[in-house]
């Protein structure tokens, strides 16, 4: 029964990297090309070093709750809130951490959706989808296709000429994939699906080494015209600094989920350890 109870919480573990590797990953060789190496490098060291620090801190107000020296209890984040400051910093607490989840909900099923229209437009030559919000765009005068209409397909991997979805609200065919692949997970425990997590985490490490192969394979690492600017040119259409530093907490809120999976890991260690 131990081993049993320990291969199941073992089967969690590709589950994690879910918890920290966030929607915002894929945003970030962008966001050096958008604003240069300096900048985003010394953010990612100040951050880390904070989240690093209130990780830490966390962990030892777990530890300072009675009966939990050894993390045998399942301690969540806004109990300890409450054992230390009250039921009234317990209910901000909650508005807070519900608010923070639901926010990065909300930014990763735009960013899925997004990603999964441009993948729609790869192979079909465009995306479709309802305009909810038809009022005209334009670009040097000239009204954009597709910003108009109710119904409107356009390739979002070729918006040279002005993006008809820009600043729309617009149900996608990328939307509505990822809620037939999302809303059917919703059904079942964490536990239940576990081969769900298991082939995100397999198909997260492939895309990786599809990404070193191909940076290693381009011209420009080929011809060693693949540097980064210290700070990219402000003439330039596309630097910007602005989505330095949002971009980069949103990489790093993995905070809040910190009590449950230090709870999570000590029982593992537990039981494998009778």
């Amino acid at each position: 029964m131990m081993i049993g109870l320990a291969g199941r919480q073992l089967a969690f573990l590709p589950a994690l990297p879910s918890y920290y590797l966030v929607a915002g990953v894929p945003s970030i060789p962008n966001m050096f090309v958008e604003s240069g190496w300096l900048f985003p490098t010394l953010a990612f060291i100040i951050i880390w070093l904070m989240t690093s620090l209130s990780t830490t801190m966390y962990c030892e107000a777990m530890r300072n709750i009675p009966g939990n020296e050894n993390f045998r209890d399942r301690i969540e984040y806004s109990s300890i809130v409450e054992y230390f400051f009250g039921r009234k910093a317990y209910l901000a607490a909650q508005i807070g951490l519900n608010g923070a989840l639901q926010s990065l909900n909300i930014i990763s099923v735009i960013q899925s959706a997004q990603v999964m229209d441009a993948a729609i437009s790869v192979i079909f030559g465009h995306s479709c989808g309802f305009n909810i919000s038809p009022f005209t765009n334009h670009v040097n005068g000239t009204v954009l296709s597709g910003s108009t209409e109710f119904w409107s397909c356009i390739d979002v991997n070729d918006v040279t000429a002005g993006n008809a979805w820009g600043c729309h609200l617009v149900i996608s065919m990328g939307f509505l994939v990822c809620i037939a692949f999302a809303l059917p997970m919703g059904y079942f425990k964490l536990d239940d699906n576990m081969i769900v997590q298991e082939g995100a985490f397999i198909i997260t490490i492939l895309t990786w080494v599809v990404w070193f192969v191909a940076c290693f394979f381009s011209p420009n690492f080929k011809n060693g015209d693949w540097k980064i600017p210290a700070v990219t040119d402000s003439k330039l259409a596309y630097a910007s600094q602005a989505g330095v530093l949002g971009n980069i907490l949103f990489n790093f809120g993995f905070v809040t989920t910190v009590p449950s999976n230090v709870s999570f890991l000590f029982f593992f260690l537990f039981f494998c350890q009778r």
